[in-house]
């Protein structure tokens, strides 16, 4: 099926179903079974200053390969717990009941907690993971999987 994806959709998958979207610079995004995914600002060929793609994960599996990412151009996903930015090409996210769990198969991803975007970020290598808690106690900000 070929269907068009633009910002503001809502993605959804149901049981035993997945999904596979191909966007215009090859950035491939794989939805596993009951998985949500918002397309909050979408750029569907990001240009450098241009503010990039934000998306949310809401609840599921998501396996995200970045394609052609300009210099100085955001890619991010965002999910209830915790935000990742691509600093790499190919990592799997997963969002359920209050942890974002992350693994990076290839490259890098920069991440962090919500409550902590401003100032506390891990960068990510080919083979680490983490889980963010949406409730978080003090002075534990990151765990690693």
């Amino acid at each position: 099926m070929r269907s068009a994806v633009r910002e503001g959709d809502t993605l959804r998958t149901g049981p035993g179903t997945r999904l596979k979207v191909t966007l215009r610079d090859d950035t491939v995004l794989l939805l596993g079974a009951e998985a949500e995914l918002k397309l909050d600002h979408f750029a569907a060929v990001p240009q450098p200053g241009t503010g990039g793609s934000l998306l949310s994960l809401v609840r599921g599996y998501l396996r995200t390969v970045v394609g052609r990412l300009q210099p100085d151009t955001l890619f991010q996903i965002q999910s209830p717990s915790m935000v990742a930015a691509v600093r790499g090409t190919d990592w799997i996210e997963r969002y359920d009941a209050g942890t974002t769990d992350i693994f990076v198969a290839d490259d890098r991803v920069l991440a962090t907690g919500l409550s902590d975007r401003d100032s506390n970020w891990a960068m990510l290598n080919a083979g680490e993971g983490v889980s963010f808690n949406r409730v978080l106690k003090k002075g534990c900000w990151i765990c690693a999987l």
